[in-house]
This record gives structure tokens, C-alpha cells and sequence, in this order.
């Protein structure tokens, strides 16, 4: 269940006059999940989940490099470029254009 506050909005002057907070319960890194997964119940070893994490983590990071999208059930990854352009033929400047990561949450968090 997820746990909220809910606090005077200063930006506001209307009837709704408050908006929400996540009260979080605490925070997992990759080794505490990989915890919560063992505690589940499999038949794969710590090591083997911590090696199918890495090829994973690197396969989507080498994807997304080459400029792949990639779509996983609980997040859409891809690069996006910022700044505009003089033409529709101008070059790349790195001085200018910034290349982003971009995240989306996928429809697992949005149902």
C-alpha cells in the first residue's frame, strides 16, 4: 500500500488547496531486491541472478547507446537529443545539442 501526506500547495489559491506526498518506506538498492527475490523462493543462486542482472543491465545500456529503443514491462528506454537546429541538414554540435537518456514507465505502473 502506498502511504501519502498531504500538504498545503503554495501555488495554488483555490478550493483544492492541497496536493500529496509519497511517504516512503524505505529505499532498496539492486542487492536488496535481488534479497526480496531469493526470499520468494528459486531455484537460482545469489551469483546466478547477479550475473543475469549484469548481462541484462549491459545488453539494454549497449542498445541504448547504439540508439535503440528498448521496452521492458516496467520501463520504456531510449535516447532523445536536445537543442535546435539552424537546417534541416545541420550537423551534430556537441557545443549546442546534448544527447539524453530517456525513461518512461511502462504500463505496469500505469494501470
Amino acid at each position: 500500500m502506498i502511504h501519502f501526506g498531504l500538504y498545503k500547495n503554495k501555488l495554488t489559491n483555490g478550493k483544492e488547496q492541497f496536493k500529496a506526498q509519497v511517504l516512503s518506506k524505505e529505499t532498496y538498492n539492486l542487492d536488496g531486491v535481488i534479497d526480496r527475490m531469493l526470499e520468494q523462493g528459486t531455484t537460482l543462486t545469489r551469483q546466478d541472478i547477479v550475473a543475469v542482472l549484469d548481462l541484462f543491465f549491459r545488453t539494454v545500456m549497449m542498445l541504448v547507446l547504439e540508439g535503440h529503443n528498448v521496452l521492458t514491462p516496467l520501463v520504456n528506454l531510449g535516447v532523445s537529443i536536445a537543442g535546435n537546429f539552424k537546417s534541416q541538414d545541420a550537423p551534430f554540435d556537441k557545443k549546442v545539442h546534448k544527447v539524453k537518456a530517456r525513461a518512461n514507465a511502462n504500463k505496469v505502473f500505469k494501470d
